[in-house]
């Protein structure tokens, strides 16, 4: 099978259709996009400071990219191409909320987040969240491990059918299981054969530098590479790890 993958894109069009017009260069039979799927803009990102901005604009535009481009887009380009499957994780970036909405408009690309998939012969592990940090989106932000804590953010924020709210007492981190404890129930049952779909890097790999030279990828999600040895494991999330760390 031969594979394409990306990551990162956050809503641009123009690497969507670069994307897509690679893959049919390449005569690729897989698109994998590897988390951060979706646009993350505030009009006026000095309200930050103030405490005024509005997060539920965040969630409108990325529901209107789905709804006017991506699911449009992608529809038409797997109609045309039929013989080319389209994988996805979320990202950091993405409201849970658009998520979801985007898996019920165009189910027959595969969300692969937590879960574990056989296509074409091919074993597929997925898995969209990532260690804590200040950021303000934390649908898919986890504590690494079990005895991790969360990482103080002044707006920690989670969507909901009723809008994007404050998610109280660090709600989002101890209500929820570590990446530690859901990768438990991802174990491969083949070693060496399959391709692991992560957005976060594991932790001191080069994958996740940061651009003061620190690490800041999963000890969870390093941990499940090294005990199920998948053939391939893909990565994201820290945009300038690549130049950081050669």
């Amino acid at each position: 099978m031969r594979i394409i993958y990306s990551c990162d894109l956050h809503g641009r069009k123009n690497l969507y259709d670069m994307l897509m017009n690679f893959a049919v260069e390449q005569d690729c039979e897989c698109i994998i996009i590897g988390g951060d799927l979706f646009p993350t803009r505030l009009s006026a990102p000095l309200k930050l400071i103030s405490g005024n901005a509005d997060f539920n604009e965040s969630l409108r535009t990325q529901l209107e990219f789905i709804d006017t481009y991506l699911v449009p887009v992608l529809s038409e380009f797997m109609k045309k191409h039929s013989h080319i499957k389209i994988l996805y994780v979320p990202g950091n970036h993405d409201w849970k909320i658009s998520t979801e909405h985007f898996r019920q408009c165009l189910p027959q690309a595969v969300c692969m987040h937590n879960a574990i998939e056989c296509i074409n012969g091919v074993t597929f592990m997925g898995y969209g969240c990532v260690t804590d940090s200040p950021f303000w989106v934390k649908d898919y932000v986890r504590r690494d491990t079990r005895t991790s804590v969360h990482t103080s953010s002044r707006y920690p924020l989670i969507s909901t059918p009723r809008g994007v709210c404050i998610s109280e007492n660090a709600a989002y981190a101890y209500e929820n299981p570590s990446i530690e404890e859901e990768l438990s129930s991802l174990t491969l049952a083949k070693h060496n054969d399959a391709i692991c779909i992560f957005h976060c890097p594991p932790y001191d790999t080069g994958l996740d530098t940061l651009h003061d030279g620190k690490p800041i990828g999963s000890l969870a999600i390093r941990q499940y590479i090294e005990q199920n040895k998948p053939m391939i494991s893909l990565h994201g999330h820290i945009h300038e790890s690549p130049y950081m760390s050669g």
